[in-house]
């Protein structure tokens, strides 16, 4: 516990293993690929990432200038925008919401926003552990080891598709558009 987020990477590919994390508008994915000789070192690493959060302050300062990099890539790419910009439209909040840092947020987040925020959302009826390859005892075991934070009320907020539209002016000769319906 309290490991940074090298040493936590660095130990994983000692071992011959490889880490990823990636967000979807529903989901946040750690995902450990490793021997199955490792599997003590696999469920220790996602104990540390989801349930024992360390946030070390200029692991903090480093993220926030990629943050500000994220959004003016997205920005530039109209590929990109029209998509997260079809999200909006759609359905306003939930599925709507961006999954880019608004900019008067970047460079404001704070450990203490951080740790709410996981301890708010990375509870006992919102994770789920899942093993390809390994013996189900054995992942079960795993599973006993990771202490969840306690269930915390979340907004439960359905998502409701709205329809709508959204245009942004952007100066060039070329248009991105993007359409979706209900399904």
């Amino acid at each position: 516990s309290g490991s940074t987020a090298f040493k936590i990477t660095r130990s994983i590919e000692q071992a011959g293993g490889e880490l990823s994390c990636s967000a979807t508008r529903e989901y946040m994915f750690y995902q450990v690929n490793s021997a199955r000789g490792n599997l003590d070192l696999v469920g220790q690493t996602l104990k540390q990432l989801t349930t024992e959060p360390t946030f070390k302050p200029w692991e903090l300062s480093n993220i926030q200038g990629r943050l500000g990099l994220e959004v003016e890539t997205m920005k530039s790419q109209p590929n990109m925008r029209v998509f997260d910009l079809l999200h909006k439209a759609a359905f306003r909040n939930t599925l709507g919401n961006s999954l880019y840092a608004p900019e008067f947020m970047i460079g404001k987040y704070s450990t203490e926003q951080l740790l709410h925020y996981m301890k708010t959302y990375f509870s006992t009826n919102r994770l789920a552990l899942v093993g390809v390859g390994v013996d189900h005892d054995e992942l079960c075991a795993q599973a006993k080891n990771i202490n969840p934070f306690a269930s915390a009320e979340v907004a439960t907020d359905k998502a409701k598709y709205s329809g709508g539209e959204i245009r942004v002016e952007t100066g060039g000769n070329l248009t991105y558009a993007a359409m979706a319906v209900e399904g």
